[in-house]
């Protein structure tokens, strides 16, 4: 079998099917839907984290290796979130103060965890090198959080309502992913160098500032197609005035349905 079939048998292909039963699952309103991109997923998540195995010499897995890899602080890393932002100042479900502390303990166990594999022991690896696809997803990864963290901290110091709490918290964790990306940018990690690492920081900032251009100018063609579309849409035509007629009629039926005996 070529790399080309292993890849679209153990990469690609279960990666279009579990993308797709995701979206079963959460976009169908039918039962049956629902439970099928249930097994879609699962199935093929399994064959995901089985394709590293089945096709070792496959550079596309290599990708589910590394999604095999950092699953621990990624999971680590989310729960932390969600226990962090539904233990705070919410309307509904609001957690307790343990699930707080729980969340705070998890949310900092899995960022030890990542600067563990970059400065210490635990980088992924492929064919005894460092995994190509944790090269990128690393500085990215720090670039995204860093930009989404200061973003949230000043719209909560700007719109939110009795937000000054929470956005020096989130204030405070932005800049100490700014140091760890300005630390990572001169130290270098357990089996990368500085060097490599800025080169990869210079390919993500590129990549995400592509992405963003693109996406604004997407928006600004859409909404310049629709501004067209309803500025050439002819004027509504009016209509007469109610008569004499409509209004005595509207006048009755509205006298029928309102008021009431009087004692």
């Amino acid at each position: 079998m070529s790399e080309m079939i292993q890849a679209l048998t153990w990469f690609w292909a279960p990666a279009f099917l579990f993308i797709i039963g995701m979206f079963f699952v959460l976009t169908s309103s039918s039962s049956k839907l629902r439970r099928l991109g249930k097994v879609w997923t699962v199935l093929s998540f399994i064959v995901l984290a089985i394709g590293p195995y089945m096709a070792p010499h496959s550079d596309s897995t290599a990708s589910s290796l590394l999604m095999l890899q950092i699953m621990g602080p990624i999971a680590l890393t989310l729960s932390g979130l969600y226990l962090l932002a539904f233990s705070g100042n919410v309307a509904v479900g609001q957690l307790s103060r343990v699930d707080r502390m729980v969340g705070l303990v998890t949310l900092v166990a899995g960022a030890a965890w990542f600067v563990t594999m970059h400065f210490f022991a635990g980088t992924p690896l492929w064919h005894g090198e460092v995994n190509p696809y944790w090269l990128v997803f690393w500085p990215t990864a720090l670039l995204v959080s860093t930009g989404l963290a200061s973003g949230a901290g000043i719209s909560l110091l700007l719109v939110g309502v009795e937000r000054e709490k929470e956005s020096r918290i989130v204030i405070g964790a932005s800049s100490l992913l700014f140091f760890l990306t300005v630390l990572s940018m001169l130290y270098d990690g357990h089996l990368t160098t500085a060097e490599e690492f800025r080169s990869h920081l210079w390919f993500a900032a590129s990549d995400i500032l592509g992405t963003m251009v693109g996406a604004g100018a997407a928006v600004l063609v859409f909404a310049g197609v629709i501004w067209r579309y309803e500025s050439g849409l002819p004027e509504p035509k009016s209509i007469l005035p109610p008569s004499n007629d409509d209004l005595e009629f509207a006048s009755k039926v509205i006298s029928s349905n309102i008021g009431g005996e009087e004692e």
